[in-house]
C-alpha cells in the first residue's frame, strides 16, 4: 500500500472555528488528487486540540482523512492510566479516535521545539507552519533545521487556499515532470538526493530517513536498468542520461552515486561499481526502501541501520526474513 500522503500542523493554530475548518479545506483539497491524507499534528495546546477535534468529526465526510497525534510521555501515560482530570480530559478522546499515535518518548514533560520540528520534518510530504503565530524564533529554528538536514521539504507559511500558497518545492513530486508547469524541472530531484546524501556524509539513517526521500527513492526505474549496471563504462552512462517527463531514473542515479562513494570507486582509478554485485544490491536497496514505508505505513518502529551500508544487506534482509529467490540473485540481459 503506497504510504498516506502526511500534512504536517505545526505552530499553525489559532483558536476558532475558522482555523479548523480551513485545515479540513486544505485535507479536502489534496484528497482531490491523493488517495488518502493523513493530518500530523501534536497536541501542543489548545488551539491544537480543537483543530485535532474537529478534524476527527470530518472523517465521515472525507473519506480518506486519517488523523494522527503526536504524543508527549505524559500525555501517553495518562491515556493509558485513564486521567479524567486537567488536560488529560480533553487530550484522551482525541488520542482514542486518532488513527494513529506517536509518542515522543524523549519529551517526558512537554514537546522540546527541535525535537517536534525534526520529527515533522522527517514524517511529513507538505508542512503548515504558520510564522505569523509561530514567532520569528520559532520560524528561524525551522528555517535553520531543513537547511541543516538539507530536507527539501514544502512549507506553507500562511494560511492561504492551497492552489494559491507559495511553496518553493511542490507537494507532489509528480509536479517536477509536468512539462511547462511552474516547478518543471525533472533533474532538481536528483540534485535534492545529491545534497541530502553529501550533509549526511553518505550515512543513511533508516528510521531518520525522512518521507520524502522515502517516495523518491522509491521511484520505478525504467526497463532494462540493469544494463547500466552491467560493465563500468554501461555504469558511466547512468549519470549522462536524460531526465524527462517520461523517463524517471532517480532511483538507479542515487544508487549508483551512493555504491560509488561508499566503495571509494572514484579513488586510485578503481573502476565504477559493476556487475552482477551492483544489480543485487540496487535489487536489496529497493527492498529495503519498501520495508520502511511499509514499516512506517502499519505504525510499526523501523529498525536502525544505515541504508547506504551496501555490504550489510545481505544480513539485513535475513534478519527480517526477506529472503531474495533464485530468480532473483542474478538478472539475464535476455529478460528484457
Amino acid at each position: 500500500m503506497e504510504p498516506a500522503f502526511t500534512l504536517g500542523i505545526l505552530y499553525g493554530c489559532g483558536c476558532g472555528f475558522r482555523t479548523a475548518q480551513y485545515f479540513e479545506q486544505l485535507a479536502a483539497y489534496y484528497l482531490k488528487s491523493m488517495s488518502r491524507v493523513r493530518v500530523l499534528i501534536a497536541l501542543t495546546g489548545k488551539a491544537e486540540r480543537s483543530v485535532a477535534s474537529s478534524l476527527l468529526a470530518q472523517r465521515a465526510k472525507h473519506s480518506g482523512l486519517e488523523v494522527a497525534v503526536v504524543l508527549t510521555a505524559r500525555q501517553w501515560r495518562e491515556y493509558l492510566q485513564n486521567v479524567s482530570h486537567g488536560k488529560a480530559a480533553e487530550c484522551n478522546p482525541i488520542i482514542d479516535a486518532a488513527d494513529r499515535r506517536e509518542v515522543m518518548k524523549r519529551c517526558a514533560e512537554r514537546f522540546s521545539p527541535p525535537e517536534l520540528f525534526r520529527l515533522f520534518i522527517e514524517r511529513c510530504d507538505l508542512l503548515v507552519f504558520q510564522e505569523h503565530h509561530a514567532g520569528a524564533q520559532m520560524v528561524g529554528l525551522l528555517r535553520e533545521l531543513l537547511t541543516d538536514m538539507a530536507v527539501p521539504l514544502p512549507v506553507q507559511y500562511e494560511l492561504l487556499h492551497p492552489g494559491y500558497a507559495s511553496l518553493h518545492y511542490p507537494a507532489d513530486r509528480k509536479q517536477y515532470r509536468i512539462y511547462g508547469g511552474p516547478y518543471y524541472d525533472p533533474y532538481q530531484e536528483i540534485r535534492q538526493s545529491v545534497a541530502y546524501l553529501r550533509r549526511n556524509n553518505f550515512v543513511i539513517r533508516a528510521e531518520h530517513l525522512p518521507t520524502v526521500f522515502v517516495r523518491k527513492w522509491r521511484s520505478e526505474p525504467p526497463p532494462g536498468w540493469y544494463h547500466y549496471l552491467t560493465t563500468p563504462d554501461d555504469t558511466d552512462l547512468i549519470f549522462r542520461l536524460r531526465e524527462t517527463p517520461r523517463h524517471d531514473h532517480l532511483s538507479l542515479k542515487v544508487f549508483a552515486y551512493a555504491y560509488a562513494v561508499r566503495h571509494d570507486m572514484w579513488a586510485g582509478g578503481r573502476q565504477t561499481p559493476s556487475g552482477a554485485d551492483a544489480i543485487r544490491r540496487f535489487r536489496q536497496f529497493g527492498q529495503l526502501l519498501e520495508m520502511i514505508a511499509a514499516r512506517r505505513e502499519a505504525g510499526e518502529r523501523v529498525e536502525s541501520f544505515d541504508l547506504m551500508d551496501f555490504d550489510g544487506y545481505d544480513k539485513l534482509l535475513k534478519q527480517y526474513g526477506w529472503v531474495q529467490r533464485p530468480d532473483e540473485m542474478n538478472t539475464r540481459l535476455c529478460d528484457e
